[in-house]
C-alpha cells in the first residue's frame, strides 16, 4: 500500500470511523485520527498486542472502517460505490464484512514484522495486508466465471456465453466509475480466420478503437452528460442519464450470438480496464488492461 501513496501509519492511526454521513463525508473527514505530539500510537485488530503505544480496537475488523473511503456521491454523481454495494449483496445481507476476503489471512505468514519488533503467531491471526489473494489479476480470475454453450441446427448455430461474479460482495468491476470490462468474442474458420457474427450485440466505439464494432459486450458504469455524449469525468455527469451493466454478485449475465455456420472455434476475451481508452491513450498512462481471459473453444 505504501507504494500506492497510502502509508501504514494513516490506517493504523484511525480510532474512529463512519463520521458524518457515509458517501457525503468522505476520507479522512469521516474517521477520527488520533496523532499524538510525542511518542507513537497504533491501533490494531490483534486483542494481545504487549507495546504501550499500540492499541487494540475491535473496529479494524468492522466494515464500518472501510465506508469512509469507499463509498462518495460527488456533486450529486454517486461515484465511489462499494460500501453499498456490499450492504445490498448476498455477503453484506449475510452480516459478512470487508476485512473477511480483502484481508484474509495468507494462512503462511507468521509475523507482521520479521526482525523489527515482531513476534510469532497464528498465521489464522495475521490479515493480508495486499488485500488480494495473490495480485489484482489472480483475484478477479478467482471472482468471474464465464461458461460457453452452442446449440447447433442444420442451417443456425447459437452461442450464448455467461458471466457470473461469484464469491463477492460487491458489483463487478467496483471502485472508480470509469472501470470497466470488456467481453470481446470472435468466430473462427478452420483455418482461424475471423468470420462476421450473424446476430448479436457489437461493442461500442467507446470500448477503443481496437475492439469497436466486434461482437462482444461492455460492462461498466456508462457516465453521460446532458446531451447524451459519454464517457465524461464525474464532474460533467448526469446522474439521471448513468446507465450501469456491471455485474451484479452472484447474478449470471447471458450473451447471445449467431454463429455463422463454417464456424469451428469461438475465441473469447474478456478485459479489465482501469478508465477508458481515450482517457488512458490522452494521459500517457501505461498498463490499463488486464486479461482476465483468453481461451479458444471448439465448436461441435
Amino acid at each position: 500500500m505504501a507504494r500506492h501513496g497510502v502509508h501504514c501509519d494513516y490506517c493504523h492511526k484511525i480510532a474512529d470511523a463512519g463520521l458524518g454521513t457515509i458517501g457525503l463525508t468522505h476520507g479522512r473527514f469521516g474517521l477520527q485520527l488520533l496523532r499524538p505530539m510525542e511518542g507513537q500510537l497504533f491501533f490494531g485488530p490483534l486483542d494481545d498486542v504487549d507495546r504501550g503505544e499500540d492499541a487494540f480496537s475491535p473496529l479494524y475488523k468492522q466494515r464500518r472502517y472501510c465506508a469512509s473511503c469507499h463509498e462518495g456521491t460527488v456533486f450529486g454523481v454517486h461515484v465511489y460505490g462499494t460500501y453499498s454495494e456490499w450492504l445490498a449483496s448476498p455477503a453484506g445481507k449475510a452480516g459478512k464484512q470487508c476485512q473477511s476476503c480483502h484481508m484474509r489471512p495468507t494462512g503462511t505468514m507468521t509475523n507482521i514484522a520479521p526482525g523489527h519488533g515482531g513476534i510469532e503467531r497464528d498465521p489464522k491471526t495475521l490479515a493480508n495486508h495486499r488485500f488480494f489473494a495473490d495480485n489484482q489479476l489472480d483475484m478477479l480470475r478467482q471472482a468471474i466465471h464465464v461458461s460457453v454453450r452452442v446449440d447447433g441446427a442444420e442451417s443456425r448455430k447459437l452461442l450464448s456465453v455467461e458471466l457470473r461474479a461469484d464469491d463477492v460482495g460487491h458489483r463487478v468491476p467496483t471502485g472508480f466509475a470509469d472501470r470497466h470490462l470488456v467481453l470481446i468474442v470472435e468466430a473462427l474458420d478452420a483455418n482461424s480466420r475471423r468470420l462476421a457474427m450473424s446476430e448479436g450485440p457489437t461493442l461500442p466505439q467507446q470500448a477503443g478503437s481496437s475492439v469497436a464494432g466486434s461482437p462482444g459486450r461492455l460492462y461498466g458504469r456508462i457516465l453521460k452528460d446532458d446531451t447524451g455524449n459519454w464517457p465524461v469525468p464525474f464532474w460533467r455527469a448526469d446522474e439521471e442519464k448513468t446507465k450501469d451493466t456491471r455485474l451484479m454478485p452472484g447474478e449470471p449475465h447471458r450473451v447471445q450470438f449467431t454463429l455463422p455456420m463454417r464456424t469451428q472455434r469461438v475465441r473469447l476475451r474478456l478485459l479489465h480496464r482501469r478508465t477508458w481508452p481515450e482517457v488512458a491513450e490522452a494521459k500517457g498512462w501505461p498498463d490499463n488492461e488486464l486479461v482476465i481471459l483468453d481461451e479458444l473453444h471448439e465448436v461441435p
